[in-house]
């Protein structure tokens, strides 16, 4: 046995982990029975990190910070009262009398356990796979905040990190009727604020139990919802109350209308004789919002944006920022108008209209109802303040009622509060917050980075002139603001991190910064430069550039090249960039790799020229062989490579100009040289990828009317601008780190077999947490074990 709470019979909470047959299991008892999770293989000898959640989420056993399995069971620890053993198991243990030293213990461990750690919280797996490369001390998460990271503004006062709340209060929530109730209740309950229960008025059974918008609509799970037949006598009221005098304010429904013809009222809160009377109705296929002001009605009225049959998602709001109607998230009209419905004393009706009733007895159930409406309700909430639309398609796709707890709460922090010995912050957006000094570490590793980031964005907050040494090789690419806080940022090929300007980095090898970095691993047109001041492009092609297919396999590009672009021989679809002064250099290197489809003809991979003696550069292929030129003041300086090109191949491709001459390379060799020492410090072209601009007269300002030849038939990846020229160890770092794995010295690549990887226990993709190395001596490899991987790229500094 590895760890184990347990004790002599079955007891509620008795938890055991262990190995049995080489695999690792851990077992939760009830008191009547027991509930396992197991890893499925062997788990061989040497040391393993092996974690253990359990709780609400169920159970889940982590290996190496993979899970390996799960089980649905969501009991805990509460009622188990038995002494930990670690190294053996008390399972059979009858002795409660308090001294350790006379337990009974079984099923005794052989080998060597470390850092056991018992935390008071399921860990994620984020969690999880920080504890293997960071320990316990960085597996928590540390203060969460319900805003991004930009949502705060963050300094240091006497050595305290003061925290402050930048965002608005959430508007509060006045009303929410879910509409879930069971067929045939006449109260629907209002679970916001004061409740303000609504009634269900109708000569016949409540038609209530139909299903809501589906998920796909209302991903929150809206429930049921009422319907409602055309039928005055049949409609939702919700006496007045002094809660809905709102000077600002919102609401929103969701709506089905079964038909659109005629006037149909979802939402009214008038009469005859009423001030500040609201009416919501769809007319037709389009919707119309009458708000009475003592200057007369102001009307919102949209085009044709319903349908019939389907779900819709509404939301009105009115107030100092006037009136406003969103449709399925969609701002579909707006008056200036910026009164509100403070002076309005009449009921509201749901599924009807109550303009023209002037009943003052206050009977819900003699309301004069015209305008009925046909089809399903659901969801209707009011807010007491205007809100904009990031909140409105909050609703839509989280729910009023989660809206409205979060305002009930307030913000994260009520304005300005300071945090003493806090290591960690995770923001909402996915953002961490690793603050420097106390007890944590001011060295990071690549792993430490990975680890504490998860999924999100690791910044790093330092009060002054703080140290932070990042080990391995790191490069600057300039800094980003986020908040109040400038950051430095810094990458590697398999990392980022932001660190707040003024902690002093240091690094042990610097990396090199491309001036531009095309990945081609977003979506759509825009092309993202990822290297310092960023230097987008724009992927023409009719509106439907081809970016689905692979780059290189990390079997050549190891550091994972994600995407590419595909082009298809025509004009219409390159890559441009417009001009910047920073590509004005005098030496320097482009590097990309391609895969072309055919080696027929001229095709341009990167380009930036235009017509005459301009400084131009055009690198693509001639038939199979490279070929790169460039133009001086008096002529063409062309290089033709000496080794032919395959197609229906990737290959990595670079060039470098400047005082060391004009040199080509083709898979990391060198293919061609030429004598010519010039640069691009006269160009004011854009650069072209996929194609050449070399007809192109002057320095075209609209980049779609570029004129186009040479274009290219097939795949290109990874293209990067380089403000220096590369020496050939460079070059070969470029291709297996990515251009954001060069170090700023020369250095040799070395290609490094990787160690056997021990076995990983993967049953799956799906806090007891320890470290163990067992004495199972068998080998491993003769035993129906995991092969070893082949060799792999890397390289050493």
């Amino acid at each position: 046995m590895l760890f184990t709470k347990n004790g002599y019979g079955n007891n509620e909470g008795d938890l055991t982990i262990g190995v049995a047959n080489g695999r690792v299991y851990a077992r939760l008892e009830t008191g009547t029975t027991s509930y396992t999770v197991t890893s499925c293989d062997d788990i061989g000898c040497g040391w393993r990190q092996l974690a253990f959640s359990f709780g609400a989420d169920g159970m889940k056993l982590y290996i190496d910070g993979a899970l390996v399995d799960a089980n649905s069971y969501s009991g805990g620890l509460a009622n188990n009262r038995q002494a930990i053993v670690i190294g053996a198991s008390d399972e059979a243990n009858r002795n409660q009398s308090g001294d350790l030293s006379k337990l009974t213990v079984t099923k005794a461990f052989r080998g060597s356990i470390d850092e056991v750690a018992v935390f008071g919280q399921a860990l994620n797996g984020d969690q999880i796979r920080r504890l293997v490369v960071s320990g316990p001390r960085l597996a928590s998460a540390g203060p969460g905040f319900s805003g991004a990271l930009s949502d705060y503004q963050l300094s240091f006062v006497g050595g305290a990190l003061q925290v402050a709340d930048t965002r608005p209060a959430l508007p509060q929530g006045v009303a929410y009727w879910s509409l879930d109730e069971a067929r045939g209740s006449t109260t629907l309950a209002d679970s916001a604020g004061a409740p303000q229960n609504a009634t269900f008025v109708t000569k016949l059974a409540t038609d209530l139990g139909n299903a809501g918008p589906s998920a796909t609509a209302a991903p929150f799970g809206a429930g049921t919802s009422a319907a409602f037949h055309k039928d005055p006598r049949g409609y939702i009221a919700v006496a007045n109350s002094d809660d809905f005098a709102l000077d600002e304010g919102a609401i929103q429904l969701w709506f089905d209308a079964s038909r659109t013809s005629g006037t149909q009222t979802l939402f009214s809160k008038d009469g005859a004789h009423a001030q500040d009377g609201l009416t919501i109705s769809l007319v037709g296929q389009h919707l119309e919002v009458k708000l009475d002001g003592d200057d007369g009605a102001h009307v919102i009225d949209t085009l044709n944006v319903v349908s019939a049959g389907s779900w819709n998602h509404l939301a009105f709001t009115f107030g100092q920022g006037g009136m406003k109607l969103y449709v399925n998230g969609v701002l579909v009209g707006e008056d200036s108008y910026t009164g509100g419905v403070a002076g309005n004393r009449e009921a509201i009706v749901i599924g009807g209209s109550n303009a023209s009733d002037s009943d003052a007895s206050g009977d819900l159930t003699k309301l004069r109802v015209t305008n009925a409406f046909g089809g399903l309700i659901d969801e209707v909430a009011i807010f007491g303040g205007s809100v904009d639309q990031a909140f409105v398609r909050r609703m839509m796709k989280e729910s009023a009622q989660k809206l409205i707890a979060e305002g009930a709460a307030g913000p994260t922090i009520d304005g300005t509060d300071q945090l003493e010995g806090v290591e960690r912050l995770a923001f909402a957006d996915g953002a961490s917050a690793y603050v420097l000094g106390r007890s944590n570490p001011a060295t990071l590793t690549t792993a430490d980075v990975q680890a504490l980031a998860g999924n999100g964005q690791l910044v790093v907050l330092g009060d002054g002139g703080q140290p932070l040494h990042l080990s391995g090789a790191w490069g600057d690419i300039g800094q980003r603001a986020i908040g109040n806080i400038l950051y430095d940022v810094y990458h590697n090929s398999s990392a980022q991190l932001l660190v707040q300007s003024g902690v002093q980095v240091t690094v042990d090898q610097q990396l090199l910064t491309p001036i531009a970095y095309w990945t081609f691993d977003d979506a759509g047109s825009a092309v993202a430069d990822s290297a310092g001041a960023a230097q987008n492009g724009v992927f023409y092609a009719n509106g439907r550039p081809d970016r689905d297919d692979a780059g290189p396999s990390t079997a050549i590009a190891p550091f994972g090249a994600g995407a590419s672009a595909d082009f298809h021989d025509t004009s219409r679809e390159y890559v441009a960039v417009a001009n910047d002064p920073a590509f004005a250099v005098g030496e320097g290197a482009i590097q990309l790799w391609f895969d072309a489809r055919s080696t027929f003809g001229q095709q341009t991979l990167f380009a930036k020229d235009g017509a005459g003696l301009n400084n131009g550069l055009t690198i693509g292929l001639d038939g199979n062989r490279l070929v790169a030129q460039m133009e001086g003041p008096t002529g063409v300086y062309t290089i033709r490579s000496s080794t032919t090109v395959a197609a229906g191949a990737w290959h990595n491709l670079a060039f470098t100009f400047g005082v060391g001459g004009m040199k080509l390379y083709l898979d990391g060799a060198l293919v061609g040289t030429n004598a010519y020492a010039g640069g691009l410090t006269a160009n004011q072209s854009a650069i072209v990828i996929g194609g050449s601009d070399e007809t192109t007269v002057g320095a075209a300002s609209d980049l779609s009317k570029l004129k186009i030849t040479k274009s290219f038939d097939g795949h290109i990846d990874e293209v990067a601008f380089f403000g220096q020229a590369l020496t050939a160890n460079q070059i070969q770092q470029a291709a297996v780190a990515g251009a954001f794995g060069v170090a700023s010295t020369d250095v040799p690549v070395s290609v490094v077999p990787p160690p056997p990887s021990p076995p990983v226990p993967h049953c799956s993709d799906l806090d007891d947490w320890l470290w163990f190395d067992s004495e199972h001596k068998r080998n491993h490899a003769d035993h129906g074990g995991h092969a070893q991987h082949g060799e792999d790229w890397r390289f050493d500094w």
